[in-house]
């Protein structure tokens, strides 16, 4: 179907003629394609008019929102060296021809036109005017062709994608990685983050199943290490190396033996080690830099000595006398090794590509940004300096630097440029940024009065949207650099968890992982009241077989602290009970043990009322009548008495089955063994120290990953485990 209205915009346009466009029959092919395309009524589009004796650009949108969206691109595209740098939004007509556009652009039209060519003679003035002419609407077509390649980011797509990612990382911070994997195969049928982002997402969900070799062999690995490598890529593929081989170097205090096997490792991701990390200078930082040190060490990477302060003279001294000692390897084999390693990173950037990146970069969203930030930044030198010769495109690419390597950002920024946020498209940019650059945030940019004042208003709608999607990755963060917070601020986090109107399952997981936390410090007894009423109300919203799991959990959880009130922690016990009588017929025998052995925690003498009466006795083997006889379990938590509950358990579900326990805060040669000879290896990583997580994923990968600390997390895991 044809656009009668065009042809008619064009019957008065003495200098433009519709019929020659749509035949094709202009020099300048832009000029035939913008408007064939305006013609088959694909919108937004850009329509050129020379209706008054001059060139004028009009553009149309469906609505206001994507004439916006594409006022920005086209503002950032051209620039003001060939046209108006003010691009007008036409509400009402000031000619006749700008009706008919109106009527298929009734959010307005957008209008800009060609600068006047201040020149001598009238040869330089032509000559200018028709290289101008083709550079702009070169420029038009490929920026109109993008933004149409470009993922759709609606309302509805940005806040869908948004809530698969917050249950994403919440499964990957419970070390969840079967779940992870789960969100992230409807993340891949969202279709709304491009594929490098989803590669890397694919990296998290492995590690959160400790999956350090499968890391370091992935197929696509070579797509993730083109160019400069970006930095969360890079963080997370050298604690893979670390799991799998360098920490346990360090441990040893650098074997010789172990040097060649390093060095090939090293090799097999050089890319890694050519470019200086970016990572924060902090000392919670020092495994990571002491990772690429290693690497770049064995590689003969000049100046990695002095890559950090947060390395010590010491280290750098053992490192120094690791790398230098005789190699076993044969000669030969050392000098091609020598040659990979001098050889120089290779890209294909061409000025061609550099442009056409920067022209993509003007439309694309954060993430993709950050890519080609990436992409570009390994540039050789002679492509920088044909950018730099054209002073749009070198703007251009300082622009683009700056926006990806912003200087003093943090916390606080974000948290004040998402309250002055006021569309979808501006909230989904803000989630891709903190997503992209959180964990280099230093600690003196977080405000904890900042939060609480925002989360004290319980925000709601997007605002309220965009701070709980984020966070999973404040607890992460608050996590990795250590930095404590009040009691009053995880309150606040819960209330505002539970105030969303459609949440998930794994809310009441995510609301468990705060409530622990809060209750580890002191606490007032109204905010424990409303921690509760939090932990209820995200359990009604979400009642399923999991759900009651993670009740369960918390449960124990809660009778092994502090009470605030224990009043009120019988009532929470009491709704958990209701909640478990309503589904009692739905749970296997595990979870009915499981619920009769809290029941006692809580009840004492007075338990055995509320549920069923037994029908199997409590000695008879598990529900899945599996005979692990000889076999061995071992426990690791920190939360001791929860340990005893699980083994208890465990024993009455599976009675030939030996079970031992460890509570080691550090590597011990009992913890290392136990790792290494058990037949099952149940770690409870919400309790647990660093130093006990580097020591076990190094020595075995089939780990066992309860949700929570409690001892129902742990027979339900185990039990999920065997299926």
């Amino acid at each position: 179907m044809q656009a009668d209205w065009l042809e008619k915009f064009y019957a008065d346009d003495t200098y433009l003629d519709f019929g020659k466009a749509m035949r094709g029959e202009y020099n300048t092919p832009q000029i035939n394609t913008l408007i064939q395309k305006a013609n088959a009524q694909q919108m937004p589009c850009i329509i050129p008019s020379a209706r008054q004796g001059r060139t004028v650009f009009y553009g149309l949108a469906q609505n206001g929102r994507s004439l916006e969206e594409l006022r920005r691109v086209l503002t950032a595209a051209l620039g003001s060296a060939d046209t108006s740098a003010d691009i007008k939004t036409l509400y009402r007509p000031t000619e006749p021809g700008e009706q008919l556009l109106l009527e298929r652009s009734p959010n307005g039209i957008l209008s800009f036109h060609f600068l006047q060519v201040a020149v001598t003679t009238v040869e330089e003035a032509s000559k200018l005017r028709g290289e101008r002419t083709k550079r702009v609407y070169a420029m038009l077509e490929t920026v109109m062709e993008l933004y149409r390649q470009r993922p759709v980011l609606n309302t509805l797509i940005s806040r869908q994608t948004g809530r698969i990612l917050r249950d994403f990382y919440t499964a990957c911070h419970a070390h969840d990685g079967k779940a992870a994997e789960l969100y992230l195969q409807e993340l891949r049928g969202n279709q709304a983050l491009s594929p490098l982002n989803l590669l890397f997402l694919e990296l998290q969900g492995m590690a959160a199943s400790a999956k350090w070799e499968a890391i370091l062999t992935f197929p696509r690995l070579d797509v993730l290490l083109q160019g400069r490598v970006p930095e969360r890529i890079q963080r997370l593929l050298l604690r893979s190396t670390g799991h799998y081989m360098m920490n346990a170097i360090q441990k040893a205090n650098f074997p010789e033996d172990l040097r060649d096997g390093a060095r090939r490792l090293t090799l097999d991701m050089l890319p890694l080690y050519k470019t200086k990390p970016g990572f924060a200078h902090h000392d919670n930082f020092l495994p990571d830099w002491q990772l690429w040190a290693m690497g770049a060490a064995l590689l003969g990477i000049h100046g990695w000595q002095t890559a950090s302060p947060v390395l010590q003279q010491g280290w750098i001294q053992q490192v120094e006398d690791w790398v230098n000692d005789a190699s076993a390897l044969p000669a030969v084999v050392q000098d091609a090794e020598q040659k990979l390693i001098q050889a120089p990173v290779v890209t294909l950037l061409s000025v061609d590509d550099a442009i056409a990146l920067l022209a993509e970069a003007f439309m694309a969203d954060v993430e993709r940004e950050s890519e080609i930030f990436a992409q570009m930044s390994a540039m050789p030198e002679v492509t920088q300096q044909a950018l730099r010769a054209t002073p749009k495109y070198w703007d251009a690419w300082l622009g683009l630097k700056k926006r990806c390597e912003p200087q003093g950002y943090g916390w606080h920024h974000w948290l004040l440029d998402v309250q002055q946020a006021t569309d979808s498209q501006q909230y989904e940019s803000l989630r891709q940024q903190l997503t992209i650059q959180y964990m280099d945030w230093l600690p003196a940019t977080f405000d904890e009065q900042q939060w609480m004042q925002l989360l004290g208003q319980q925000p709601t709608g997007k605002l309220g949207q965009a701070l709980r999607d984020g966070l999973p990755n404040v607890l992460q963060w608050l996590n990795e650099y250590g930095v404590s917070v009040s009691s009053s601020l995880w309150s606040e986090w819960l209330t505002l968890l539970a105030l969303e109107g459609v949440s998930s399952v794994e809310d009441v997981r995510l609301g468990g992982m705060i409530l622990d936390t809060l209750l580890s410090g002191s606490f007032s007894h109204k905010e424990y009241l409303d921690a509760l009423d939090a932990i209820e109300e995200l359990c009604r919203k979400n009642e399923s077989s999991r759900t009651v799991e993670y009740a369960l959990d918390i449960a124990e959880v809660m009778y092994d602290r502090v009470s605030g009130d224990d009043a009120r922690r019988l009532r929470y016990w009491v709704g958990v009970q209701e909640m478990l009588v309503r589904r009692w017929e739905r749970l296997d025998n595990s979870m009915q043990l499981l619920a009769r052995m809290v029941e006692r925690l809580y009840l004492g003498n007075d338990a055995g009322n509320t549920f069923p009466t037994e029908i199997t006795p409590a000695g008879v083997a598990s529900p899945l009548h599996r005979d692990l006889s000889g076999k061995k379990l071992v426990i690791y938590s920190l939360t001791e008495t929860a340990a005893r509950r699980g083994r208890e358990a465990l024993m009455k579900l599976y009675p030939g089955m030996s079970i031992e326990l460890n509570a080691d805060h550090v590597a011990t040669d009992a913890l290392i063994n136990a790792a290494r000879k058990a037949d099952y290896f149940i770690f409870a990583s919400g309790s647990s120290k660093h130093q006990a997580f580097y020591t076990v994923t190094s020595c075995r990968e089939d780990i066992i990953y309860p949700a929570g600390k409690g001892a129902s997390s742990m027979v339900a895991a185990f039990i999920r485990e065997l299926v």
